[in-house]
This record gives C-alpha cells, structure tokens and sequence, in this order.
C-alpha cells in the first residue's frame, strides 16, 4: 500500500501489522497512549467508591513488547509517548518530557502524568484546572451520579428561519447527583455563559421545580465562568425573589440574572453541599402545583391532568405577556427620556424639517 493511499483513511488493522506497511521517517509525529499494564481493565478506583469491575479483557495486563516501539521510531520523525514512565526500557532517555498535573484532589488515581518525547526542548508541565469526576467529591460526599444528559446535542443555526434550533433531543433534567454520607441528596443543574453575561432561562428553573416536586430532592444551579474557572451556587429559593425579563441577549427569552460567578473553582471540593439544604423551596408555589400533576398523573386520572397542565400551560403565557409588555413599556419609556423630540407629531416634525 502507497502512503498517500493511507492519509485521512480509518483503517482497522492490528497496529502493529499496519505499521509495518509504512515507509521509513515518513510520519512527521506519531502521537500514541499504549496500555500502561497496570490493569485498568480489571478495576477503577476512585476516591471513596470501592472498586468496580468493567472489563474482562485482557487488554492491560502488559505492556506493549520492544517490537511496537521500535516500529514507532522507523516510521517516525518525532514521538509522543504518555505513560512513558511505565515503558522506560524501551524509550531513550530525552531532554523533553510533557507533565500533566491531573489536579485529581481526592482521587485514588496518580496526581501526574508523563509523557516522553523526542524533542531536545524544556520540559512543560500541563495543569488541568479540574477533573470532572473527582471535583464533586467533597469530605461528606458518599457517591455521585453524572448524567450528561445534554452532552450530544448540538446547536446549529437554521439561515431559512434564522434561529438556533438544537439538533437532537435536548434534556431538561439536572445534569448530576451528589449523595452525602448523611444521605442528603442533591440534583445539579450545570450552566455556563460567555462575554460576562449570566443569566437563565424561566423554563431551566422551572423544570427544576418540577424535580423537587418529582423526587423531592433538592435541586441546585452552578454557574460556571469557563473564561475565568470560577462558579457560583444558588438553591432555587433564590428565584422566588428574582424577578424575570425577556432578554435581548437570548433571542427575548424569560430568563432570570444569576450572580457572577466569584468562586475559584478547585475550591469547589471544600464546598459544604448541606449549607444548601433549604426546606423552605418545598413551599413553592411551583413545587406544590407541579406535586398536584404528579398526585393526578399517579392516580391515572387523565382528566385532572389535563386540566392542571392546561392551567400551568396558561399561567406561564400570561406571565410571560406582562413580562413583555412591562418590557415594551420600559424600552418605550427609554427611547422617550433619551429623545423627547420623538412626542412631536409627524405633522410637526414635518414643519421643522422644512424649515432646515
């Protein structure tokens, strides 16, 4: 095989056998992560979580053999190795390593991963501000559940409607579980936002309400400044003194202001999740009429169901008209103040233009 026959080609060949069809230094870098053989197919630990079983292959009880590396230095300009320390046998020694600092906390895993390369530069260390898993594990934390139930939706911009529509399914569930020891537990609604703009949409609280109502947890929104790594937290009773308005920012969509995020995110682990353990949302109006849907849906009785979805249906449109029409006025009023010329009649303004 000719080697601009292999060039953007997926080829599912034992990796070893392929590389021995490529010619000499052809490959300006080959980039690879080999088994480390420590076993990972065989348990994952992490923190406080006890082991688990998730494979019963056998793909990392060894290390690759010399004849994988010497294949990768023939056909290569330049290498990258992660893991390097576990293939020191096999690797010449090279000025350059890449350090990644996993910032894992808790975690049973290494703090730090190293990667030899073949480059005679300064060493460089990587330092994640955070991993996904082991940040939401707190001292009081038992488990936590990730749902991600939102992480294979695009959104995409439709030119013959001009809107943003999301392509796939996009879920209104919170988006993680945190179990404490004393088995309070906590459903996560994660948001970001950009340019120092932070706000939510009313539909986002609402569907949370409707989880309080649903599996009488306490629900939580983070807001997280990717910009900057810092969050903040709010339980939901913050709404109920948060007044809502149609934001030019997202298309004119009832949202709420969120406060700026303030908090450094690798303290997040220090975070006492109890402090936000807050009964009183259990007297929201919201929650209670959402209770009243599930009793109905619960009992079956199609036509209480309707009726209360209906009823919620129509609440939620005449809030939403005021809100518009409070914000027409408001916008209004603003253009009034800024050019009280524009009172004039047309008549008027027609007479002093002639004037000119």
């Amino acid at each position: 095989m000719k080697l601009e026959e292999m060039i953007n080609k997926v080829h599912c060949w034992d990796c070893l056998e392929f590389m021995k069809q490529i010619p000499d230094k052809s490959i300006d870098l080959v980039l690879t992560d080999p088994p480390y053989g420590i076993g990972m197919n065989k348990h994952f630990g992490n923190g406080a979580n006890e082991k688990m079983y998730i494979s019963d292959d056998d793909w990392d009880l060894d290390i690759p053999d010399k004849q994988y590396f010497d294949e990768i230095f023939r056909i290569s300009k330049n290498q990258i190795i992660w893991g390097g320390n576990y293939f020191i046998k096999y690797l010449e020694p090279k000025m350059c390593r890449i350090v990644r600092d996993k910032n894992n906390w808790e975690s049973t895993f290494s703090d730090w991963e190293l990667a030899r390369t073949s480059f005679d530069t300064a060493l460089r260390i990587r330092k994640e501000h955070c991993t996904w898993w082991s940040m939401w594990y707190t001292e009081d934390t038992k488990w936590v559940n990730l749902f991600w139930k939102d992480k294979n939706h695009d959104f995409i911009y439709n030119h013959e409607i001009k809107k943003i529509q999301i392509d796939w399914e996009k879920s209104t569930d919170p988006d993680i579980e945190i179990v404490l020891k004393n088995w309070n537990k906590f459903l996560l609604e994660l948001k970001t936002a950009n340019k120092d703009i932070f706000s939510i949409k009313r539909w986002n609280v609402e569907s949370l309400f409707s989880s309080v109502a649903n599996y009488e947890q306490f629900c939580l929104i983070m807001m997280l400044d990717l910009a900057k790594w810092l969050f903040e937290i709010k339980d939901l009773t913050y709404f109920e003194t948060q007044k809502p308005f149609s934001n030019a920012n997202m298309e004119w969509q009832i949202c709420y202001n969120f406060p700026t995020p303030n908090t450094w995110i690798e303290t997040l682990t220090k975070i006492n999740f109890d402090s936000f353990a807050n009964l009183l949302v259990l007297e929201n109006i919201w929650v209670k009429k959402f209770k009243l849907l599930k009793i109905a849906i619960e009992k079956e009785n199609k036509t209480w169901k309707k009726i209360i979805e209906n009823k919620i249906k129509l609440e939620k449109l005449e809030e939403e008209m005021n809100i518009n029409i409070d914000d027409f006025k408001d916008r209004i009023e603003k253009i009034k103040v800024k050019t009280p010329e524009v009172e004039m009649s047309w008549e008027k303004i027609e007479s002093e233009i002639k004037k000119i």
